[in-house]
This record gives C-alpha cells, sequence and structure tokens, in this order.
C-alpha cells in the first residue's frame, strides 16, 4: 500500500444518513418512530413526526395507527367539533371508529402549525384545511386544532388531547354609507 493510500484510509469518513421516510412510512412502524428520539433529533421534531403520523392514520383511517398514537389512559381527552367531551381511551377511540365509518375520504393540509415542548408535555396547535368526500359529495372546511402530548416513562410522545374547533366564516356587516345597517 502506498503512501497516500495509507492516509486516505486514515481519513474519518461521514456517515451518510439515509433520506428521511414520508409520513406513510413511519405509520407502518410507528412504535419505533414515537419512542425517544435518537440524539440529534430534537423533541420539537420528535412532536411533530407523532402529530403528522395522527393525521396520516386519521386520513387513511386507521383504528389500529390511531391506538399506536394515543396514549391509553383514563385521563385523554377528545373534543370533535360539534361533539361533547370524550374522556378515556374506550370513548376517544371508539369516536375514531365511528368517524371512520362515515367518510369515503379524508385529507387534510396543516396550516399555521406551532409546536411547544415543556418538560414531558407538547402542544401543537394548527389549522386543518378538511376536505371529506361523503355519499359523493365533497366538504372544505376550516378546523383549529390543539393536539397536546405526553412523554411516556418509556420516552414516546404519545397524544393524551386533541380538541378540534370549526371556523365560522362571518358575513361582512352590512353597511350604508360607511354605517352598520344593523
Amino acid at each position: 500500500m502506498s503512501e497516500n493510500e495509507a492516509k486516505e484510509r486514515a481519513k474519518p469518513r461521514k456517515r451518510r444518513r439515509p433520506a428521511p421516510a414520508p409520513v406513510a412510512a413511519h405509520v407502518a412502524r410507528l412504535p419505533e418512530v414515537t419512542r425517544r428520539p435518537p440524539i440529534g433529533r430534537s423533541e420539537r421534531e420528535a412532536v411533530l413526526a407523532v402529530n403528522a403520523m395522527f393525521y396520516r392514520a386519521f386520513e387513511v383511517r386507521d383504528s389500529d395507527a390511531m391506538g399506536e398514537i394515543w396514549a391509553h389512559q383514563p385521563y385523554v381527552r377528545c373534543i370533535h367539533p360539534g361533539w361533547e367531551p370524550l374522556v378515556g381511551w374506550d370513548e376517544v377511540v371508539g369516536s375514531w371508529c365511528q368517524i371512520f365509518r362515515g367518510a369515503e375520504s379524508l385529507r387534510f393540509e396543516l396550516v399555521d402549525v406551532s409546536v411547544r415542548v415543556g418538560g414531558s408535555l407538547a402542544w401543537v396547535e394548527l389549522t386543518e384545511v378538511l376536505e371529506a368526500r361523503h355519499q359523493g359529495g365533497r366538504a372544505r372546511s376550516l378546523v383549529l386544532a390543539t393536539n397536546i402530548f405526553e412523554r411516556s416513562p418509556a420516552g414516546r410522545w404519545q397524544m393524551i388531547h386533541h380538541h378540534a374547533s370549526p371556523v365560522m366564516v362571518r358575513e361582512p356587516t352590512p353597511r350604508q354609507g360607511g354605517q352598520p345597517i344593523h
């Protein structure tokens, strides 16, 4: 071996990281992804990954994936638009099964996403742009959502609260001569 070859082999080499998998791939290997984040991956990124998996499970109507995302605790809560608060894992999972039976397809676009991490709790606030197809019709709506996650003793981020409220589109106040009519 020549001196130049020996020097070349002695140089430290950078490891190449694989490109991140799409959200759908994360759903298939959910337990691995929701564990404590590996070194170099921020808590914020870990929470956003679980939040993305939640919406992917919602879109594909996968109650098993929902079960991996949610904590199975008596204190979890879910408030769907127009519903009374659901408390406890049994009520929450029942609501998802009911919702999944109702729509032919669901598609989310998430906008204005904000995430905060504080200790063992994290929350994500966002606007869901939801498109749903029901019995041949299509509905599009805006929904404000807050998702709260808790880090389990095993280090996994799990959802403990989902609250979604519809955005009501206000009609402009009728005016005449610059003054409100009513």
